[in-house]
């Protein structure tokens, strides 16, 4: 997506995959670079963010029938005292 290719002629940039698109910062294409950037920080970021969160306010809660159908996929293959360890395993990971 952010393949650039000089024009032979008028030596303008152009997105290898979308031709019409012009690679400058102030166009359409900077707009895509700036939503990637900011998708890629939530992903990375926000996720492992989010699961500690929610493990951390639901920790003495987690036997519950509620909490287990919500969230118990982050914490169900581990020890009751090692719930947080999916959080860990996935902060490392993610970036990968």
């Amino acid at each position: 997506m952010f393949n650039c290719q000089a024009e032979a002629l008028s030596g303008r940039v152009y997105n290898q995959f979308m031709p019409s698109v012009e690679c400058t910062m102030d166009g359409e294409w900077g707009h895509l670079v700036y939503l990637a950037v900011g998708f890629g920080l939530v992903y990375v970021a926000g996720i492992p963010v989010l699961f500690a969160v929610l493990l951390y306010r639901y920790r003495n809660r987690l036997e519950e029938y509620v909490v287990e159908m919500t969230i118990g996929f982050l914490y169900e293959d581990y020890r009751p005292q090692l719930f947080w360890f999916e959080v860990r395993r996935g902060a490392y990971t993610r970036p990968i």
